[in-house]
């Protein structure tokens, strides 16, 4: 439960910022939207020269170059003080444009950078003014001042275009053009907006957009009159006042211990409000700046209300458009009559004294209050998705009364009975809380829905028993399902909620950020590790989920169990299957469909996978064992249906032929493309000649020469034979002093794992030990991806060598024993008495040894 410690926060996020590092030179606002209002005011036409969006993505676009560029320019220390970046701000105050540039000129850093972030961006201002003027309009046009000079700068762009520019100089009198355009008022038009709630109704001049909710928990959101320099703004911030024990009079009370602190500048103004039967403030400020402001707050028994309007001097105080929107301010009147309420998308049903207060946070909340008894009624909806482990009832159940009774609130628990309410799980209990009233509640599990209901008052009455009783389950109501199609995921669905939400527009690429990423090596793109893609889709009022996957494997993958099918499982006791059916189409398509249940859970997981050619897709969700999933997942989980355009793999055939055809390719992307891919090709013992020819074949001139090597090398671990033994020991010895190769060909023998490759290990370790290098940590990853039905996952196989090779001892134990008489000696060496030591005791505890096998030592 959310409590008054936020509220302090809250109306400090309600006010204005002003920068103090910025107030010797800052303005009522900033030079674009001071062009941009002056149009306005001036009856003119207002256009872009550049496309937002486009921006954006070019923006985004230099970020993403300039960390993949090769030739970035050092950070010089050595630079000239009048050309740092300390001097830019002078430049472009005096209008030296030269300066400007030479001083962008030095301090670059990345020339793919400037390419995308400023010179194409030039070429886009320079041909759309271009195209403005050809149609005969006078422009006045406003650019960013590093968009200017240069061979490549919009003014040098015009001038080849054939057009004549000349510089104009700041007048004296331009001071008071300027005064007299921003005292002009733009007329506005109001129009009526209600909050989706519809608890709140008030005239704007525009659409109220939301920040989204704060770091308070508040749900702010705003509307900008950008050509008057003004704001409007409606905050809402939870308080949970009638369940937690605070009357109207303490949360004025707690507002007006604030306001002197929060509200910028000074309070000019104060005084009681009553809004359609509910208190609260005006308020009319004047901020440092000369700013008036004006506020109304108003208090309900769940929540505080403020509604501000802010502007520019005495914008605000003047005209008629601050009473239009504070007079027009309309809050719902609840009429005392009780009645069933269920919300508009279903889920539930209850009787309450009046159409509840809906508020959707981390949460969704339902709240009334009867003033005529003084009880507060609450529904608390908890979304929590597993898809992975189902817990048992009573935990969860006993786990939400911990939770709950830790409130500040509450004094002390005064009964507990558990139940079952027409068949779901709950959990009622009494509580006492220290405000001396008593509250009902009841926890109820709905599959990944906890509900918490609250029924609280000063004594115990039949209302309480009436809403807590009255609670049902109730299916969801969702619209008509449309056929939508996810490009990419690549499968098309019949739905009644959106595949994709809209996403806020991002400046920077995902990973990269110049300036602190030198971005990864050029043939990183060659590496083919398969493809994983996830989504979920959700609806935010029924809180019900969908958890869908797609992958296609690597072009070399070859699976090689091969009487293991994809939908196979390998669970443990704590699950129950309780719904299993696998077909196979036509086309040698799998789909699999799977309900997995707990023993002690009510819950279930719902899951499909479709596999074919190498490629696949998972569908999750959680849903209950008593009622009957809604249309939204019925219909989703029957009508997903892969698109045919997506080519598979033959996963039964091995690609050894393909690897090595490109590996010995004259073609010199088809090599790096091996080079790149070694840890992704399954090999066998029927590969050793070529994987030998492959090695030999590898030079100093090869990338990364030793990691590559070290990556072949590794492949013979899956090739336990002679011969491969032979060759890792040909190896060691021509590695010669390469710590890095001596540890890769003595880890992979290890890896072998047969008594032959373990004899030969001990001959070297006998005979030619190397040097001990115990902080080495050369990391190499051999990776193969396969689909399994386990939990509904992908599985990843790691190969992973880490230089380390005397842990891989103690992998073997019986192997290990069998050798450990030969590698007792090295215990006279320091680089290995401790590793000898250690395995010696691992072996003692396992009793692969006995104590007096290393007395002597």
């Amino acid at each position: 439960m959310r409590s008054f410690f936020f509220l302090h926060f809250s109306f400090h996020s309600l006010k204005l910022p002003n920068s103090e590092n910025s107030a010797d030179f800052e303005e009522d606002t900033y030079l674009d939207l001071h062009i941009f209002q002056a149009g306005k005011k001036l009856g003119k036409k207002i256009c872009g020269v550049e496309d937002f969006d486009g921006s954006m993505q070019l923006v985004k676009e230099a970020y993403s170059d300039a960390a993949k560029e090769k030739t970035k320019k050092e950070r010089s220390y050595d630079i000239d003080e009048a050309l740092s970046f300390q001097h830019m701000e002078e430049a472009y105050r005096t209008g030296n444009l030269d300066l400007l540039d030479t001083i962008n000129k030095v301090n670059s850093r990345s020339a793919a950078f400037d390419e995308k972030f400023l010179y194409k961006r030039n070429e886009i201002q320079a041909n759309s003014i271009d195209s403005i003027l050809k149609k005969g309009a006078a422009l006045f046009v406003g650019v960013g001042a590093a968009h200017l000079p240069g061979e490549r700068g919009v003014i040098e762009m015009l001038r080849k275009m054939g057009y004549t520019l000349r510089p104009i100089k700041m007048r004296e009198r331009d001071s008071y053009h300027k005064d007299a355009i921003e005292k002009m008022r733009v007329p506005v038009q109001f129009a009526k907006q209600t909050s989706e709630d519809g608890f709140f109704s008030v005239n704007i001049p525009g659409k109220l957009y939301s920040f989204g909710k704060s770091y308070t928990g508040a749900d702010m959101q705003q509307y900008a009159d950008m050509m008057n320099g003004s704001y409007y703004m409606v905050t809402r911030l939870f308080t949970n006042a009638a369940i937690i024990g605070h009357d109207e009079a303490l949360v004025e009370r707690k507002i007006d211990s604030v306001l002197y602190e929060n509200i910028p500048g000074k309070i000019l103004t104060k005084k009681p409000i009553i809004k359609n039967g509910y208190k609260g403030f005006e308020i009319t400020n004047r901020t440092r700046r000369g700013d008036f402001q004006r506020y109304n707050i108003f208090v309900t028994p769940f929540e505080i209300l403020v509604f501000k309007m802010s502007g520019n001097g005495d914008y605000v105080k003047l005209g008629t458009e601050a009473a239009q929107f504070f007079n027009s301010i309309q809050l719902k009147e609840f009429k005392p009559e009780w009645k069933k309420f269920r919300p508009a998308h279903g889920g539930f049903e209850v009787e309450m004294p009046h159409e509840p207060l809906t508020i959707a946070n981390e949460n969704m909340v339902y709240g009334a209050y009867d003033a005529a008894t003084k009880t507060a009624f609450e529904i608390l909806r908890t979304d929590i998705h597993n898809y992975a482990f189902l817990e048992e009832d009573s935990f969860d159940l006993n786990l939400m009364e911990e939770s709950f009774a830790s409130s500040d609130f509450v004094q002390r628990q005064l009964s507990q009975q558990a139940s079952m309410v027409n068949g779901y799980p709950a959990l009622d209990v009494r509580y006492k809380f220290k405000d001396s009233s008593v509250a009902l509640v009841r926890f109820l599990i709905n599959g990944p829905r906890y509900y918490t209901l609250v029924a609280k008052s000063g004594t115990e009455n039949r209302s309480m028993q009436q809403f807590v009783h009255s609670f049902q389950i109730k299916p969801f109501v969702y619209s008509d399902a449309k056929k939508e199609t996810d490009t990419a995921l690549f499968y098309t669905v019949k739905t009644p909620v959106a595949l994709y939400k809209k996403q806020k527009l991002a400046m920077y690429p995902e990973g990269n950020f110049y300036g602190g990423y030198d971005g990864n090596d050029a043939d990183d793109s060659l590496v083919d590790n398969g493809k994983y893609i996830d989504r979920i889709v959700s609806n935010d009022s029924t809180g019900e989920k969908i958890y869908v996957s797609f992958y296609k494997n690597s072009r070399y993958f070859y699976n090689t169990e091969k009487d293991k099918r994809s939908d196979s499982l390998d669970l443990d006791d704590e699950w129950v299957i309780r719904k299993k059916k696998i077909d196979t189409l036509a086309d040698k398509t799998v789909v699999s469909e799977y309900e997995f249940g707990s023993k002690k859970s009510s819950r279930l997981l719902k899951a499909k996978g479709i596999e074919k050619n190498g490629f696949g897709y998972q569908l999750q969700t959680e849903i209950d064992t008593i009622s009957a999933p809604s249309s939204f997942i019925t219909g989703f989980f029957q009508s997903f249906t892969p698109v045919d355009t997506v080519k598979g793999i033959d996963i039964k055939k091995k690609k050894t032929d393909l690897f090595f055809s490109q590996l010995f390719s004259a073609d010199t992307m088809l090599h790096k493309t091996a080079l790149k891919n070694v840890h992704n090709v399954v090999m066998d013992s029927s590969d050793f000649s070529m994987l030998k020819k492959g090695i030999q074949f590898l030079g100093w001139k090869e990338k990364k020469y030793l990691d590559v090597k070290k990556d072949f090398i590794g492949k013979l671990s899956s090739m336990p034979t002679k011969a491969a033994a032979d060759y890792l020991k040909e190896l060691y010895y021509q590695a010669g002093d390469t710590l890095d190769l001596q540890y890769a060909a003595l880890e992979v023998l290890l890896r072998q794992k047969t008594e032959y490759a373990y004899k030969t290990f001990a001959e070297i370790m006998e005979n030619d030990p190397p040097v001990l290098d115990l902080n080495t940590s050369t990391a190499s990853y051999a990776r193969r991806g396969r689909f399994s039905m386990d939990a509904m996952d992908t599985s990843t196989d790691y190969n992973y060598m880490n230089g380390s090779f005397m842990d891989d001892l103690s992998d073997t134990l019986q192997l290990t024993a069998g050798i450990f008489k030969n590698l007792l000696p090295l215990i006279n060496l320091n680089d290995y008495e401790q590793p000898v030591m250690d395995l010696a005791a691992t072996l003692l505890d396992s009793s692969m040894i006995e104590a007096k096998a290393y007395e002597v030592y």
